[in-house]
């Protein structure tokens, strides 16, 4: 379907057009309509219509005014003149703009007919044309994708010029560059879209993905965005190489430090893919340079007070001890990586990546303390006689699950848990929300219905092993929890 656009001040004259254009081409067109020249540029700039039959003599701008309007809003349109004035200047000046037909009105329906279809004959040579520009394109990418793989390869092993890449590929000059490594080695059936997806969810903005070559492994060349820090960088790319590991589930992974030129590249490519490939454990990465922060052994004490100001909830504390570790080792960080590595120990459901930007934000820590107030408010701690309870509850609803065919009673688990009966009653109460013979009844028709999805017909049998002594008290027991009898549940399943 096209979009035809009918400029014409006149009523009768408008309707006739429209009558003759559906008429003869049905839904072809989608016609939209204008009475005046700047109503129909109006319509020009927001619908792109492919095909115009405008009247030179028009309200507002002039039908040729609308013309050069047109050419210079840059869409492809065909373009019919109508007129009641056969004045060669205007036939000239109209031809010249690239107008397609040019009709005198009266307007004689073949002649127009005549007219419309040289115009889709155009539009479709042109469809055709694009289509053919666009699988070209396709192959030349396919092509352009396929030699750069081996042209990367032949780079990193130094048997090819590295100007190849910065003038074919537009990659960064060696005095621009500042890349680095990162490699996931698979250890069962490795799913790579997902691998690309998530980095390229951590890491953007800072850095950008100049090639993912596929070996045995998903490795990624990532080139450092300009205007970032190197400190916060290489402490991102540690914290997007933990979430992928935690995302992934199996594999290891393995990053390099940044090169700054292609030789660097090439000579250190090897060595970090021989060692990526016989990683021992699940993370290997180059230390981070610790400056003056101390021996190693010091940053573990120091690692372990900010851990303890965490288990404490001191905030004060663990902000003041930020801000004098960092003024005294002169590097915001240096401080601000132990500070996440001992946060990833005290919570590791915590998304590191996002208090990192949080502390690339702002350096005053004040965004980092009031982050953690909400983090404290919204995970109040559990006092010991309340986790004493949930436990209680939880060895409850356990041995309800694995004893749910016998008959079991309040008195008799409260016994198994070594509880009185009252106290016990109040507490599953408490902590469930219901009662115990509810609880009780939907694990037994939570089974029960687990066995009829297994097939099982006899209602008698599982009613038994589901811990009722009758058809009839199961039928009942299945109604109240499920909302429905057992036949309708089963006329459910079957359809």
């Amino acid at each position: 379907m096209y979009t035809l656009l009918l400029v014409e001040d006149e009523a009768m004259e408008l309707l006739a057009l429209k009558y003759a254009v559906s008429a003869n081409f049905g839904d072809l067109f989608q016609i939209i309509e204008a009475a005046d020249g700047n109503t129909a540029l109006d319509l020009c700039e927001k619908y792109h219509p492919q095909l115009i039959i405008a009247d030179i003599n028009i309200p507002g701008i002039t039908g040729l005014d609308l013309i050069e309007a047109v050419h210079k809003l840059d869409f492809d349109t065909a373009i019919i003149i109508t007129t009641a004035y056969d004045k060669f200047g205007y036939i000239q000046r109209a031809l010249e703009m690239g107008v397609n037909s040019y009709l005198l009105k009266p307007i004689d329906v073949r002649e127009l007919n005549l007219a419309i279809q040289k115009c889709i004959r155009r539009l479709e040579e042109h469809r055709s044309r694009e289509r053919q520009m666009s699988a070209l394109m396709q192959d030349i990418e396919s092509m352009r994708s396929y030699a750069k793989e081996y042209l990367v390869q032949d780079i990193l092993d130094g048997n090819a010029p590295a100007e190849v890449l910065t003038s074919a590929c537009g990659w960064p000059s060696d005095g621009a560059l500042q890349l680095c490594l990162l490699c996931w080695i698979p250890q069962e059936q490795p799913d790579y879209n997902r691998f690309y997806e998530i980095c390229e969810k951590q890491f953007r903005g800072y850095f950008s993905l100049l090639f993912s070559p596929l070996k045995d492994c998903g490795l990624l060349l990532l080139q450092a965005c300009p205007g970032r820090e190197p400190g916060a960088l290489t402490l991102l790319l540690r914290l997007g190489a933990i979430h992928v590991l935690r995302s992934m589930e199996h594999g290891k992974i393995a990053g390099s430090g940044f090169f700054t030129s292609y030789d660097a590249l090439s000579r250190g490519w090897t060595e970090f893919y021989s060692s990526a490939l016989e990683l021992k454990g699940a993370y290997s990465f180059p230390p981070i340079s610790m400056g003056s922060l101390g021996t190693s052994h010091q940053r573990v004490l120091l690692r372990q007070k900010i851990l303890q100001r965490l288990e404490a909830r001191q905030t004060s504390s663990l902000i003041s001890l930020l801000k004098k570790t960092a003024a005294a080792s002169g590097s915001y960080w240096q401080t601000a990586a132990l500070f996440l590595h001992a946060l990833g120990r005290f919570d590791p459901s915590i998304p590191l990546i996002e208090v990192f930007k949080l502390c690339e934000q702002d350096r005053s820590w004040k965004s980092l303390s009031k982050w953690l107030e909400d983090y404290y408010h919204d995970h109040p701690v559990i006092s010991d006689q309340e986790q004493a309870a949930r436990s209680h509850i939880q060895r409850a609803l356990t041995f309800m699950n694995q004893n749910y065919s016998q008959d079991l009673t309040m008195a008799g688990v409260a016994e198994e848990l070594g509880l009185s009966a009252t106290y016990f009653s109040n507490l599953f109460k408490r902590q469930t929300g219901k009662n115990f013979v509810t609880v009780l009844h939907e694990i037994r028709i939570r089974h029960a219905v687990a066995m009829m999805q297994q097939g099982e017909q006899d209602i008698e049998k599982i009613a038994v092993q589901c811990g009722y002594c009758s058809k009839k008290y199961f039928f009942e027991a299945f109604k109240r929890t499920t909302g429905q009898s057992v036949t309708q549940y089963r006329q459910g399943e079957n359809k």
